[in-house]
């Protein structure tokens, strides 16, 4: 449906002149003279004179100028309209003004990589050249812009660098990786898809802006508890069920609370890891657990270097749980004891 032009015109000099008038009494009471003799009310009549010129020019732009205008919002579209009804092309226009193009804010960069680029000629040929069917090599599963930082070598971060913004990217899908294996459970975007974003961005960016597309750091880790189970439970289906419930809560693509993906640069916290462990059926209680991560600096880590109370991690990083079968020691109850179950 065309948008009903507003008219521009139909003010005449007599209504503006009274319009003027009626507003001076609220603007300055002083003012009661209002005589055409008055100063202020022959400069009124001369403004009102000049404004209905104005209007009048207003509601008679050729149409030939308001697609040049058109082109000058948006050239490469307004080529495409120019077979439009004036009336779609302008509509056409005010629609394409409200959607994001322009990258200025950290969201807008992430706005712009989850909405425009998969629906991009380079997203397109980069599928054409290292996507298979039902799993597109370009898409993204999360992303996460971080300013005045160059993340290009994630083992050796470059803070403090002006100018710059890094956009962390997880692919959804690893091209060759089978289900299950490390390359899908922990996926690394391609240096193809990198550069392919890169090259999407570069007509966004503002000037003097050093855009870089990089791949998640994977910080690894591990933990040993001790699970006390129910009279009920089976250990094996316990010590299953815990190793499952620890991947699935850590993992960088469905875990966290809200199932998004655990949270970029959000640190590991073993107060978490006692309530997801004791949430496993079958578990009574969890206790004696001690999160390992062999990579991270002393600095990083919090409370007593053999029982630390959390990991924590910069803003790039996602941890890397593998939870064997040996890290969970399970205990039932015989008796008035606990005893481990071999």
């Amino acid at each position: 449906m065309p948008i009903a032009l507003p008219e521009l015109d139909n003010k005449t000099y007599e209504e503006l002149v009274e319009e003027a008038r009626a507003a001076i009494p609220t603007i300055d009471p002083a003012w009661t003279d209002h005589n055409p003799s008055d100063p202020g009310i022959a400069l009124v009549e001369l403004f009102a004179w000049l404004t209905e010129m104005l209007v009048y020019r207003t509601g008679r732009i050729p149409e030939a100028s308001t697609r040049t205008f058109l082109k000058i919002l948006d050239a490469d579209r307004a080529v495409s309209r120019e077979a439009l009804p004036l009336d779609e092309a302008v509509h056409g226009a005010i629609v394409d003004l409200r959607e994001r193009y322009r990258a200025v804010s950290l969201d807008d960069f992430e706005y712009i990589a989850r909405h425009h680029w998969p629906g991009s000629s380079l997203a397109a040929a980069h599928d054409a050249t290292a996507g298979s069917p039902g799993a597109p090599a370009s898409a993204l599963a999360r992303v996460r812009s971080l300013s005045g930082c160059d993340l290009t070598d994630a083992l050796s971060p470059q803070w403090d660098r002006t100018g710059h913004v890094s956009l962390v990217v997880v692919p959804r899908h690893v091209p060759g990786a089978p289900p299950g294996s490390d390359a899908a459970r922990w996926p690394l975007p391609a240096q193809a898809l990198r550069d392919a974003i890169e090259l999407f961005m570069r007509s966004r960016l503002l000037a003097g802006t050093r855009f870089h597309a990089v791949a998640p750091a994977y910080v690894s880790m591990s933990l040993t508890a001790t699970l006390h189970i129910k009279d009920d439970a089976r250990a094996a289906d316990v010590r299953s069920a815990a190793a499952t419930a620890l991947e699935a809560y850590f993992d960088p693509l469905e875990g966290g609370r809200g199932g998004g993906g655990w949270p970029f640069g959000r640190g590991v916290y073993a107060s978490e890891i006692y309530a997801t462990l004791d949430g496993v059926r079958g578990v009574e209680f969890a206790e004696a657990v001690v999160v390992s991560a062999p990579g991270v600096p002393p600095e990083r880590i919090v409370g007593a270097p053999g029982s630390p109370d959390a990991v924590l991690l910069q803003p790039h990083e996602l941890p890397r749980f593998e939870v064997e079968a040996g890290d969970l020691v399970i205990k039932e109850r015989v008796g008035d004891a606990w005893v481990e179950v071999t």
